[in-house]
């Protein structure tokens, strides 16, 4: 009797436990609001991007969404989105677009897929303006005589100028005050010949291909 009463006090045991809930899994939304809560408020154009492409990541687009519409309402300056174009590149904007639902609510997703073409826009905007500023073309146009590592930025920026950059060129090379400083500046632009570019090799080309200031 006692053995009949143990092996049902068992069976019972294990039936308990067959039936108790299974251990408790890790939450990976839970881990993620844990180590949220870590982050210090963004304040930069910088800490807005990190924490919108944080939130994009982990597949909180509602959140970023915010993050990228308080980026907008800062009104980054130029210098903000250049720096910040120049650290991630262009694609890292374009590929906001691949986020087709940012909300459930009809109107905050409308907005969101309107705040990432303005972003693109205003990035591309920002850069343009940068590039093809006279003041900054005409500095770096006096870099090409400077030190090496100078004349070395100078030519890359010149290049990311394209044909804006060109008159300018032009200028520099009929205003030059010998012929030294002449062949400087064709000897920096040589390098366009090699890699060939829509923006900036074909005008160029064209202005001083058959000329005296041949490349």
């Amino acid at each position: 009797m006692t053995r009949q009463l143990a092996r049902l006090v068992l069976a019972g045991a294990v039936v308990l436990l067959a039936l108790g809930p299974a251990p408790a899994q890790p939450d990976k939304d839970r881990d993620t609001e844990d180590y949220r809560q870590f982050f210090r408020k963004p304040e930069t154009t910088a800490d807005y991007w990190k924490a919108l492409t944080f939130e994009v990541d982990v597949g909180r687009y509602d959140l970023a969404a915010r993050h990228l519409r308080a980026l907008l309402e800062k009104k980054p300056s130029d210098d903000d989105l250049v720096a910040l174009q120049e650290r991630v590149g262009t694609v890292a904007f374009l590929r906001l677009r691949n986020v087709r639902r940012w909300s459930e609510n009809a109107k905050e997703n409308a907005q969101a897929l309107k705040d990432v073409e303005d972003l693109i826009s205003r990035v591309t905007e920002a850069v343009r303006r940068k590039r093809a500023s006279p003041e900054r073309i005409r500095g770096l146009i006096g870099q090409l005589s400077a030190t090496r590592e100078e004349r070395i930025y100078a030519v890359r920026e010149l290049y990311k100028s394209g044909a804006a950059a060109v008159p300018y060129l032009l200028q520099a090379l009929r205003t030059a005050e010998s012929p030294e400083d002449r062949t400087k500046v064709l000897d920096r632009c040589s390098a366009w010949g090699r890699r060939p570019s829509r923006r900036c090799w074909p005008p160029w080309t064209a202005t001083t291909t058959g000329s005296r200031w041949t490349c």
